[in-house]
């Protein structure tokens, strides 16, 4: 189990690693965050999509015992006061998949700097990435902290927290529950709060003075002026996605657990978009031996780009990859932007050359036939169009 988070961590599939291998990862570090350990099965798929973003902070303890600690106050005032917890938690739950989809068009978009830029433009981009992750998507999940924060130290669920400004969430958090959660509202490097941390990203107020170093400003009423090297703000930016990864983690353990009881209360399901869906699957289809390099859009069909990495037979490959010809209709189907744009979906088979191998194509219409029961798996299986190149 230790190699799958190490693989993860490396950027690359752990080699021998099986479908078996992730979900015995997830019961084992997953496990003590759960309640209902049902939901390491039933959520499985989901909860192998989220071992990436857990193994980021599992070689740091302090950021694992802080998940620890917020799932628990998360549930303990859950079950204190459940019908306002969800109502507290429902109207939020969009704004957690807004941060979602700004979080992964952030990593779509995202293009190093080429080798030999200069400082300012490296310190520009670093202040850029920060900027996304704090006010894209941390902020966004900020607001459930907040208000559990408020109600553990002895208040009501706050009804604000979609308005109120991030500074003020931040300066108003309560006291006694701040010790338990610092790493959340201010670096440990330079105790400088993590809305300051957004202004001074977002305005780039910062200067370089040599070679080596930069100073920055920040403050509405006092002003502070600090001096850091590059090195330190990279370090800032690391923090800022640890911090975020734990934040969204215990926000995503905590929907996953009510999910039921939140939807009888009324949440509803939103819009999610292709490249939400795209980011599980590709990460499902990579622990059984694809990796996912793009996709291709024309003449209304819509074709991901994979190779095998396990170097199996052609034809034994693209069948298993067609496998998940239903996922990419079901993900194009429930898209909104994307539901008219296209009618077949495809899978591409390429080698290292980028030559191709193989494809598996079908109809849109007739994959979600399959998903929702209206056809049998024979149908639809004689419905893939197979291609192999000669």
């Amino acid at each position: 189990m230790r190699k799958v988070i190490e693989g993860v961590n490396k950027a690359q599939a752990p080699a021998g690693v099986t479908v078996e291998d992730w979900n015995a990862s997830i019961k084992h570090y997953f496990g003590e965050y759960f309640r209902r350990k049902s939901l390491l099965h039933t959520e499985r798929e989901l909860l192998r999509s989220e071992l990436i973003n857990l193994a980021k902070i599992q070689p740091f303890k302090e950021y694992t015992d802080l998940l620890s600690r917020l799932v628990k106050m998360y549930r303990s005032e859950i079950r204190k006061d459940p019908s306002n917890a969800y109502a507290f938690l429902n109207p939020l739950f969009m704004g957690t998949v807004i941060a979602d989809e700004k979080w992964i068009s952030l990593y779509l978009t995202h293009e190093p700097l080429p080798k030999g830029a200069s400082l300012y433009d490296r310190i520009y981009k670093t202040f850029d990435l920060l900027d996304a992750i704090l006010e894209g998507a941390y902020k966004h999940h900020f607001r459930l902290m907040y208000g559990f924060a408020i109600k553990s130290a002895g208040g009501i669920f706050p009804t604000n927290v979609m308005s109120a400004d991030f500074g003020a969430l931040v300066s108003q958090f309560p006291v006694s529950i701040a010790s338990n959660v610092a790493l959340l509202l201010k670096d440990p490097e330079h105790q400088i709060q993590v809305n300051q941390w957004r202004n001074i990203a977002a305005h780039k107020s910062f200067m370089l003075k040599t070679s080596r170093t930069l100073e920055i400003e920040y403050g509405r009423t006092t002003r502070h002026i600090k001096r850091l090297t590059p090195a330190s703000v990279d370090r800032v930016l690391n923090w800022a996605t640890c911090a975020l990864t734990t934040l969204r983690l215990c926000n995503v353990i905590i929907y996953i657990e009510y999910m039921r009881e939140l939807k009888a209360a009324g949440l509803q399901d939103p819009p999610i978009r292709l490249e939400s869906f795209l980011t599980g699957l590709c990460h499902n289809l990579a622990t059984v031996g694809f990796r996912c390099l793009s996709d291709k859009r024309r003449n209304r069909t819509f074709t991901l780009i994979l190779r095998d990495q396990l170097n199996r037979p052609v034809l034994d490959a693209i069948i298993h990859a067609s496998q998940a010809l239903d996922q990419v209709s079901v993900a194009l189907d429930s898209d909104p932007t994307r539901r008219s744009r296209f009618d077949r979906a495809s899978m591409r088979l390429v080698d290292e050359n980028n030559h191709v191998l193989a494809d598996a194509s079908v109809e849109i219409n007739v994959a979600l036939a399959f998903t929702l029961g209206k056809i049998r798996q024979k149908k639809y299986v004689n419905s893939i169009n197979f291609k192999i190149a000669s």
